[in-house]
């Protein structure tokens, strides 16, 4: 059995202190990004990108 758990994180799941308070220790990743759409800037709003 394997111990190598997959898991999508956001917001205050990013921030190591959360992570030690919730898991009891730093979780390992990689950034991701959904492909065809832009981030606006504003929190929450994600664009599709045209073309």
């Amino acid at each position: 059995m394997t111990d190598h758990v997959l898991l999508f994180s956001y917001g205050t799941l990013q921030y190591p202190e959360v992570q030690k308070a919730s898991f009891g220790r730093l979780l390992e990743g990689t950034d991701d990004a959904i492909l065809g759409f832009l981030h606006s800037g504003n929190l929450g709003k994600i664009q599709r990108q045209s073309g």
